[in-house]
């Protein structure tokens, strides 16, 4: 998909910097997994990707608005023709 990144979060936050001295007003962050699992143990873990870059941000006290969307689905979304 044009203009996504995958980054890690030890890297975001000079992203994140650029992007705020573009004037961007937010950031937006996707995570998923490879593997779907029912109770989403990832989602509420202190030590996930997200949870984590979203800390970097909030200690580097960027004036950013930050969205996450962290699939918490157990299997995979198909599409289907009617």
């Amino acid at each position: 998909m044009p203009g996504v990144f995958q980054q890690s979060a030890d890297q975001i936050v000079e992203e994140c910097r650029e992007v705020e001295s573009l004037g961007i007003p937010g950031v937006i962050y996707l995570a998923s997994r490879k593997k779907k699992m029912r109770a989403a143990p990832s989602s509420i873990a202190s030590d996930g990707v997200v949870q984590r870059a979203i800390e970097a941000i909030r200690k580097a006290k960027l004036n950013l608005l930050v969205i996450t969307d962290v699939c918490l689905c157990d299997t995979p979304i198909t599409a289907t023709a009617a």
